[in-house]
């Protein structure tokens, strides 16, 4: 399988990320995949190559001297067609740390389903830092009803986190929800200051 896409680019440094996280593909297990970027005249920028087991996110940096048309190129061995999420970014000093710009049930909810998901939304992409997300039930402090790591949780398209416990929530039960800061991070390594204060009630 092989996808060429044109583009129109300013002088500059970018970033490519590809991802299939979060999409229906086929089995791709020890499938290979080349990410590569050539301009107009054939030479190639750069280019990044790897093997996975599951789904699989990369990406590949390169320096455009001069404005102009350049050539982003996904190979795989597949033999079938699968989905996937490209995009490129131009790298400029980031130092603004990802925020939850969406958060489900919303905080203070109340008569939550009890077979809720939580649901945050980051303003960026992010990828898992150290420490975890702690669900307590009845107060702030008190017991823990789910503690699941940073490294293990469900992040889709790399920029949503799906928060699903095993089994149902208590009826009639207010839940506390934090993230420790730096549990996440965006891809300049500006960490997310966390998240304190969250509840809601079934």
């Amino acid at each position: 399988t092989q996808d060429f896409y044109q583009l129109d680019l300013a002088a500059g440094d970018y970033t490519v990320y590809v991802t299939t996280e979060g999409l229906n593909i086929p089995d791709i297990s020890n499938a290979a995949f080349t990410i590569s970027l050539v301009n107009s005249g054939g030479t190639t920028l750069a280019t990044a190559s790897t093997t996975h087991v599951d789904n699989f996110t990369d990406q590949t940096s390169f320096e455009l001297a001069g404005s102009g048309e350049v050539y982003l190129k996904i190979t795989s061995n597949l033999a079938t067609d699968f989905s996937y999420r490209a995009a490129i970014y131009e790298d400029v000093e980031d130092e603004t740390p990802p925020t939850a710009t969406i958060v489900s049930p919303d905080n203070g909810a109340t008569q939550i389903a009890i077979n809720s998901a939580l649901i945050f939304a980051f303003s960026e992409v992010v990828q898992a830092g150290f420490g975890a997300i702690v669900v307590r039930e009845g107060a702030v402090n008190g017991p823990i009803y789910a503690s699941i790591n940073a490294s293990s949780a469900i992040l889709q398209f790399a920029q949503v986190l799906i928060i699903n416990p095993s089994g149902n929530f208590e009826a009639d039960t207010t839940y506390y929800v934090s993230i420790a800061p730096g549990a996440f991070g965006d891809l300049a390594g500006n960490a997310f200051a966390g998240l304190t204060g969250y509840s809601f009630t079934t």
